[in-house]
């Protein structure tokens, strides 16, 4: 309430008491359906572990929600920075008109995934020596957990940003259908993994859902609303290549170090990170950086 308070205050909006019927359905066609896809995008976050849960018991529920919370730092740090204006850039791009916004999301997607891909690997590749190093031998287990839950944090990233492209767009109602989509898919899905494989299993259910189902929706939910998605592939090329690059270079690294985890994760991450740059980073945006950071400086340290 203090921070609503403040907003308002500084916004120095004309405030006017009244009620306009027209106004009120507009809120309600676009506010209802909206409301619902963020209710069950919350539902899929949970019914997972709710799964493990009831099916596994609460020990291997412990390992599973520690390597579904490694899996959702960057959808936490990055995703919710992002949100914070996706859904008002894009908003004002549908305004001016459908090539705005096409050109907006083909600008901003490579972007998006170009900073989660190594991320992702990280997670994948270096999954046993980052969970003992943070929380011990005793929760290995969930490191083989976490190697596919990484390529769901991907693809949580991407079909978020879908949604906040649909929101944008005002296309409300295609994010319902997106969300029940995924469920209708995920939740059997992650009831026979878990039975066949404990929680690999229920963690390959929910990557296995979320790449074959819910992104090949939030693809077509985001076609249907007016943009255009083929141009967002070349710039996707690149960062897919040096995602394989730099998960070749983590696995190397990493059996030469095998054993000492800390060092593991400063070697073979940060090789492989560094071989994601090579790969990924251009020398136009080398030069392009380099520019930027000489203008910032002061005359003075110049």
């Amino acid at each position: 309430m203090v921070t609503g308070f403040f907003m308002l205050y500084y916004a120095r909006l004309p405030y006017r008491l009244g009620f306009d019927r027209r106004i009120a359905g507009r809120l309600l066609r676009f506010g209802i359906p909206s409301a619902a896809g963020i209710a069950l995008e919350i539902m899929l976050l949970n019914v997972g572990y709710i799964i493990v849960g009831n099916i596994m018991g609460k020990d291997w529920l412990g390992f599973y929600l520690m390597a579904f919370n490694v899996s959702s730092w960057v959808p936490g740090v990055i995703g919710s920075a992002i949100r914070m204006v996706s859904i008002a850039g894009f908003s004002r791009l549908a305004e001016r008109d459908g090539a705005s916004l096409s050109l907006g999301v083909q600008k901003s997607v490579p972007l998006l995934v170009t900073m989660v891909l190594p991320l992702a690997a990280f997670m994948a590749v270096l999954a046993h020596p980052l969970i003992i190093f943070i929380y011990g031998e005793r929760w290995e287990l969930s490191a083989g957990v976490l190697r596919f839950l990484a390529v769901l944090m991907v693809v949580r990233m991407l079909t978020s940003f879908a949604l906040d492209i649909l929101n944008g767009q005002g296309a409300t109602r295609s994010t319902v259908w997106m969300n029940l989509g995924h469920a209708a898919a995920m939740i059997p899905a992650v009831i026979v993994g878990t039975h066949l494989d404990g929680i690999r299993g229920a963690a390959v259910g929910q990557a296995a859902a979320a790449v074959l189902v819910a992104l090949p929706l939030a693809m077509l939910a985001v076609h249907r609303a007016g943009v255009r998605l083929a141009p967002v592939l070349p710039g996707l090329l690149r960062p897919a290549i040096g995602a394989l690059v730099c998960a070749a270079v983590m696995l190397g690294l990493a059996t030469v170090t095998d054993g000492l985890p800390f060092v593991q994760l400063v070697v073979a991450g940060g090789g492989g990170l560094l071989a994601y740059a090579l790969v990924v980073v251009t020398r136009d945006q080398i030069t392009l950086l380099s520019d930027r950071l000489v203008r910032l400086l002061p005359a003075r340290a110049r």
